[in-house]
């Protein structure tokens, strides 16, 4: 799984410079959106997931589709993909900055 951060399609510079730090803490790519659709982005950073974040809210883009966050989605993935349910193992554990969002984002490899 290839992951890359982005933002909203109109980010505020401040949610802007909060996903790129996001992005540099956790060295993953930072892909711009520039008002582009999510699919374009995540050709252009030839990742197949994407992390969209902003200052309320952080989502996955994942086979099309845009899944908001909700707390506790990690933990049930994590145990998930351990029991081996969910197939795959983790890859990279994810903590979108400024966010009140409890428990961390754990993105899955395949």
């Amino acid at each position: 799984m290839r992951l890359a951060v982005t933002t909203t399609r109109r980010p505020t510079a401040p949610e802007h410079a909060a996903a790129l730090a996001a992005a540099t803490r956790h060295a993953l790519p930072f892909a711009p959106r520039d008002e582009g659709a999510l699919a374009q982005v995540a050709r252009t950073a030839q990742a197949d997931t994407l992390l969209v974040l902003s200052e309320r809210r952080a989502a996955i883009w994942m086979d099309g589709e845009l899944t908001p966050w909700q707390p506790g989605m990690g933990e049930l993935r994590l145990r998930r993909l351990l029991s081996g349910e969910a197939g795959g193992r983790p890859t990279r554990t994810i903590t979108p900055p400024a966010l009140p969002l409890g428990p961390m984002a754990v993105v899955g490899g395949g």
